[in-house]
């Protein structure tokens, strides 16, 4: 505390130090719901439980056992969801590529334009979730 002339207050003083840019971390994991839908996904996990089932005698109990197949299964969904937004990145981009292309046309295909905004529109739906 400092004091200050011609005044009964006094004053304060205080150093703040700037922490470095903090990084975050992982966050947390959410499973892709959509991925709930796709019989490919399903057999995929069926498939690793039924194959993971008979590796319980490689853990000393059934929660280390469990949370291993956690992880292995945060894995698969992780690589299926990342290969389903490719694809369905995919796809907008040959719609939107297409859309472009008739609208350029002197004589536009109005059912295929409609058709093509409708794909795009159904298409951003699923890539927003």
């Amino acid at each position: 505390m400092t004091v200050i002339p011609f005044t009964d207050h006094q004053m304060v003083q205080t150093k703040l130090a700037l922490m470095t840019k903090r990084t975050r971390g992982p966050g947390y994991w959410k499973l892709h719901l959509p991925l709930l839908n796709n019989r490919r996904y399903k057999d995929k996990i069926r498939k690793f439980l039924h194959d993971w089932s008979s590796k319980k005698n490689e853990f000393d109990n059934v929660l280390q056992w469990w949370e291993a197949a956690k992880v292995h299964i945060k894995v698969i969904s992780s690589t299926m969801a990342k290969k389903s937004r490719q694809r369905e990145q995919r796809q907008m981009t040959t719609a939107k590529n297409k859309l472009n292309r008739e609208l350029e046309k002197p004589n536009p295909n109005v059912e295929q334009t409609l058709g093509l905004k409708k794909q795009i529109e159904e298409l951003s739906r699923v890539v927003k979730k």
